[in-house]
């Protein structure tokens, strides 16, 4: 099976979940545009920004350095319009901020100051998220090793959507009938 081909397996969660639609196409209006760069790293817009004007059709829309169901599943979410979970308000997460920074603006990561707090440390306000509770299981949430928080154990991978995830989602774009 090629790359294109187990994407949309991967993603296939998604779209059983609630009302979309995802299929291969060539078309240079295509919503979302999956690369394939190793050296890129996994990204996506969030929602419409991969058909704002300013992006342009001929440029990826989402990245995918690694094919997995995990990381297919959360960067769908993201050109679904889902944030990352554990930015939301009520998340029970203590980072270490500097551990974060040095870590992630060296190598493997080589990110900017901005991407890291964009991506990790920067919360989202009440009003961007008032009537969606925090989804510790949420597919969006990142992992988080022990030397990463302040206290607590070590957060683990989530490889599937959660229950929120898929209300989420059904909220969103309406809930795929039985």
């Amino acid at each position: 099976m090629d790359q294109q081909n187990k994407v949309l397996e991967f993603a296939k969660p998604w779209s059983t979940a609630a009302k979309l639609e995802f299929e291969r196409s060539t078309a240079f209006d295509a919503e979302i545009r999956v690369s394939f760069n190793q050296q890129l790293g996994n990204w996506s817009y969030i929602g419409t920004d991969s058909i704002h004007r300013n992006l342009g059709y001929h440029k990826a829309s989402m990245n995918l350095a690694d094919v997995d169901s995990a990381t297919v599943l959360h960067e769908f979410g993201h050109a679904l319009g889902l944030g990352h979970e554990h930015q939301h308000p009520d998340a029970q997460v203590t980072l270490d901020e500097q551990r974060i920074i040095s870590d992630m603006t060296s190598h493997p990561y080589n990110w900017s100051l901005e991407q890291v707090e964009r991506n990790i440390l920067k919360r989202f306000t009440r009003a961007v998220v008032d009537t969606i509770p925090y989804d510790s299981l949420s597919i969006m949430a990142y992992p988080f090793p022990a030397a990463w928080l302040m206290a607590g154990s070590p957060i683990p991978r989530n490889t599937s959507l959660s229950s929120g995830d898929t209300k989420l989602v059904q909220d969103l774009y309406g809930k795929r009938a039985p």
